[in-house]
């Protein structure tokens, strides 16, 4: 029906349609027929990159004159920022804020003989500032050899190359060379060919230079050549950015180096200014910092200084996205996890979640941890609830060592709150719906710890059933129940005289090789007041013939 009747289908995208609303992708430009300059510079302000690249090569082709050195040169810088595609909505920071819940973004190769190389080429005589945009385009979109061959192709023209080009030039020196003093040397080279044009560096130089140290931390003078990158700024009276003191802590608190405490002089630098920002990678500042507070340092007071400086100002603008902003506070909950109280840490934590940070499985279990080792475990239901609500109750790495921390615990005033939480779990697993792709098996060990559970809130049945389900095979299971366990749920069948369960539980325990539950079968027996014919096929339970000897009772 759809195909058949299209246009009964076809929803409007707003009612009354405002073009200067839609993003570029919902315009629909159509190539005109006889394009001129107008068509091409109004495509271009609208996004319509694709469109206006077609209007061009038509106009080109016919009255090549009509096109302006300075209109191609904006067509050609706006290719190649967008690398020949339409200008798209992710290049909005709006839109670049929820990306990392949406998708993962795939980097973009350069699109070699695409309309960007078309139309320098068109371009004659080639100018600086079409070498330029090309250049530091083909390094944008990983494109290096070709970025290096028209920086060689651009010197041999003896033209003037800007310092936007060698900032450019230096942040893909790491993929032009592949070892430690290759890429220093192709660094140094970079620099002395500025010092001899003439060219003076600026901000984004020094951050490119710092950057290149940072992806050679392991180099034995990287500290010391990134101390004297910052005394040469200083020097031509440029101040450092947070993007510069990111690759800093980035080479000082590399994982598995020394122990540094450079950010204390980093936090101390930075007091009491307005920062601003100067460079795109200021924003990877304050997640980096957090991160070599707590990972690095383990230091809870260095962690609330980088946190209290985000909410200084307007600084907390430099999470410029939901993936930054949730590394961020994520670092920040897990020291406090690690060296707070656990009133003082429930205190940030209920300010946090959910309304700036989702809570992972990791931090969870760090969280029952804390409550574990201050042995407040009344904080533990809440836990669960949150694991609950957040989708990260049945995690692998979340279950088993939860369960493990209620039944270590033995307060009677939360019995049955464990006991809840208990049959939560067993509510849970066998809900599941059995064409599941990621279904959730019971385990040995959550077997064990939810059947113990239930018992100790004496809550016989579940517990039953769970064991019941188990040697019946009707539920998908890895592992076995503990002697532990077994021999608790015995203990309560007998109480409750009910002889074929804890004949069935016996019977498992030989299987599973409990033998000192199977050694008690006669005395199991006796207390359940069987007739002395019971008693003897009792006795032979783990004899090798117990399937064949057992039988209703």
């Amino acid at each position: 029906m759809v195909k058949k009747y299209p246009a009964l289908f076809e929803k409007p995208k707003a009612d009354p349609e405002i073009s200067a609303f839609l993003a570029a992708s919902q315009l629909g430009f159509q190539r005109p027929t006889e394009p001129t300059v107008k068509d091409i510079v109004d495509c271009m302000q609208k996004g319509a990159l694709v469109a206006a690249f077609e209007a061009y090569t038509d106009l080109n082709e016919k009255t090549p004159e009509a096109i302006t050195p300075e209109l191609r040169q904006e067509l050609l810088e706006r290719l190649c920022f967008h690398n020949s595609d339409d200008a798209i909505d992710s290049d909005l920071l709006e839109e670049k804020w929820f990306a990392h819940y949406i998708q993962k973004e795939v980097r973009r190769r350069w699109k070699v003989g695409g309309p960007a190389d078309k139309v320098f080429q068109d371009i004659k005589p080639k100018t600086a500032e079409a070498y330029a945009a090309m250049i530091c385009a083909n390094a944008r979109f990983l494109h290096v050899e070709g970025a290096n061959t028209l920086l060689e192709e651009m010197q041999q023209e003896n033209l003037p190359v800007p310092v936007q080009v060698y900032n450019e030039m230096i942040k893909i020196v790491p993929l032009l060379k592949d070892s430690i003093d290759s890429r220093w040397e192709m660094t140094m080279s970079f620099l002395s060919s500025m010092n001899q044009a003439g060219v003076a560096p600026n901000l984004q130089t020094f951050n490119a230079v710092l950057e290149v140290i940072s992806r050679i931390a392991m180099w034995r003078r990287s500290r010391s050549t990134a101390l004297g990158v910052f005394a040469e700024m200083k020097r031509c009276g440029i101040e450092p950015s947070l993007a510069s003191y990111h690759f800093l802590l980035q080479i000082f608190c590399r994982e598995r180096g020394p122990i540094s405490h450079i950010l204390l002089d980093v936090l101390q630098a930075l007091e009491g200014k307005e920062l601003t920002l100067r460079d795109p990678k200021d924003s990877n500042f304050f997640p980096t910092a957090m991160d070599v507070a707590g990972r690095h340092l383990r230091d809870v007071a260095v962690a609330r200084k980088v946190y209290d400086l985000l909410w200084t100002n307007n600084n907390s603008l430099f999470l410029t996205d939901a993936l930054k902003d949730t590394v961020f506070h994520g670092n920040f909950l897990k020291v406090l996890v690690a060296g707070e109280s656990v009133e003082n840490f429930f205190k940030v934590y209920d300010e946090l979640v959910p309304m700036t940070l989702v809570p992972d499985s990791n931090l969870l279990l760090e969280m029952v941890k804390m409550v574990e080792f201050h042995e407040e475990p009344q904080h533990l239901p809440r836990i669960w609830s949150d694991a609950v609500v957040f989708g990260l109750a049945l995690k692998d790495n979340m279950l088993e060592p939860f369960l493990a921390v209620l039944l270590n615990n033995h307060r009677e005033d939360l019995k049955e709150a464990f006991a809840a939480i208990a049959l939560d779990v067993k509510t849970r697993i066998d809900a599941q719906f059995l064409d599941r792709a990621n279904r959730i098996p019971w385990s040995g060990p959550v077997i064990s710890s939810v059947v113990r559970l239930l018992l100790r809130n004496g809550q016989l049945e579940p517990a039953w059933e769970v064991v019941g389900n188990y040697i019946n095979k009707k539920t998908e299971t890895f592992g076995f129940p503990s002697e532990e366990a077994l021999s608790e749920l015995v203990d309560v069948l007998v109480a409750a005289e009910q002889p074929t369960r804890v004949k069935q539980c016996v019977t498992l325990a030989s299987d599973l090789g409990f033998m000192d539950l199977v050694r008690s079968a006669e005395d199991l027996a006796k207390r359940l007041r069987l007739p002395e014919q019971e008693i003897q096929k009792w006795k032979r339970i783990g004899s090798g013939s117990v399937a064949a000897s057992l039988g209703n009772i």
